[in-house]
C-alpha cells in the first residue's frame, strides 16, 4: 500500500469516526429529551429522580452489551455514570422549572 492509499484510508476512517461521534451527540440529545419527560411523569406521581434498581438494571444491560461487544467495562461504567447523572441534572431543572412556574402561578 503506498503512502496515498495510507493517507485517503486514514482521512476515510477518520471521517467515519466524526461521522459516529456526530451520531453520538444526536442520540444523547434524544436521550435528554426523554429525561426530561419522564421528569414531568415523575413530577405528576411524586416519584423521586433517583431510581437505584432502575440504575442498577440499565448498568448491567450495558456492561453484558459492552462485553458482546469487546468494549472496555470501566469505559461502559463510565460513559452510562455520565449519562445517568446528565439525565438526573436535567430532570432536577426540569422539575425546578416546573414548580416555579407552578407557584407563579398561584
Amino acid at each position: 500500500m503506498s503512502k496515498m492509499d495510507v493517507r485517503q484510508e486514514m482521512n476515510e476512517l477518520r471521517k467515519k469516526i466524526a461521522e459516529k461521534t456526530i451520531c453520538i451527540i444526536r442520540l444523547c440529545g434524544e436521550r435528554f429529551e426523554l429525561a426530561k419527560k419522564l421528569s414531568i411523569l415523575k413530577l405528576k406521581e411524586n416519584t423521586p429522580i433517583e431510581n437505584p434498581e432502575i440504575e442498577e438494571s440499565l448498568k448491567k444491560q450495558s456492561l453484558q452489551k459492552c462485553r458482546n461487544s469487546g468494549i472496555d467495562e470501566d469505559f461502559c461504567l463510565n460513559l452510562v455514570n455520565l449519562l445517568i447523572d446528565e439525565s438526573k441534572r436535567l430532570q432536577e431543572m426540569e422539575i425546578k422549572s416546573l414548580e416555579k412556574g407552578r407557584r407563579s402561578k398561584e
